[in-house]
């Protein structure tokens, strides 16, 4: 009888530890569920930037200054203070695709009292207008970085969220310019095919000329040298430094 008992204990005692095992695995999936429901929620309403293709003007203004970038036709230029210059592309490009793609990952703050905190108040971010010609189309907040997750604040149009982007952006509007300081226009170095300089002290001219030596293939040779070769790989290094060299490389 005693053994029968003994039995029956631990034949109960092990169905209350299956019963606790239970409970809490339930509890860790709702408590899993309310995380991922919230997680998923909150993935839903990040905001996407009404900009298109339509923008034809961009303002940025930080630390008390306003550039206001303006496309004419198919080429942006860059008004910086009374003066309009033409604009870098490169940054222009970074500008454009970063509006257009820009990707959130998460909302950090839903509190207008903690602006500053993340350097996103109107005194203290970087503020980005576009517009199509007058009319305004969207307007973004740009404030300090989160070094941990990579990504800086942001806050769109006049909501009060703030939110962190998916990577660094602001130092994509953040430039001393945006003025294009090329002296060269090479879209292209394929489609060069002459190149010609003078060296003034010594009173010497020089000229190179890409022609087709066999059907397979296009070589630079000198012009005046009976079709003598040149370094073929100095030749593509130096049109590379030719579409590369800007006004601030002279020193």
């Amino acid at each position: 009888m005693e053994e029968k008992n003994t039995a029956d204990m631990m034949t109960k005692r092990a169905f209350q530890k299956i019963v606790l095992v239970f409970i809490v695995v339930a509890l860790a999936l709702i408590a899993w569920g309310l995380i991922r429901s919230s997680s998923i929620e909150d993935q839903a309403i990040l905001p996407k930037l009404s900009f298109d293709k339509s923008v034809n003007r961009i303002e940025i203004a930080f630390g008390g200054k306003t550039t206001t970038l303006v496309k004419q036709g198919e080429k942006w230029e860059a008004k910086e203070g009374d003066s309009v210059f033409p604009a870098d592309t490169t940054a222009v490009d970074s500008v454009l695709g970063t509006l257009s793609k820009l990707e959130l990952q998460d909302i950090v703050s839903k509190n207008k009292d903690r602006y500053e905190d993340f350097e996103i108040g109107d005194s203290s971010a970087l503020i980005i207008s576009w517009l199509k010609n007058d009319e305004e189309r969207g307007k973004m907040y740009i404030g300090g970085q989160d070094y941990a997750r990579g990504g800086d604040y942001a806050r769109i149009g006049e909501a009060e969220s703030v939110y962190l982007t998916r990577e660094p952006i602001r130092s994509y509007f953040a430039r001393g310019s945006f003025k294009n300081l090329g002296l060269v226009e090479i879209s292209d170095a394929a489609l060069v095919s002459k190149v010609a300089w003078e060296y003034p002290d010594a009173a010497v001219s020089m000229t190179l000329l890409k022609k087709n030596l066999d059907k397979d293939a296009e070589e630079w040779i000198f012009e005046n040298d009976s079709g003598v070769l040149v370094n073929q790989d100095a030749v593509k290094t130096f049109l590379s430094f030719l579409a590369s060299f800007q006004a601030d490389d002279i020193k």
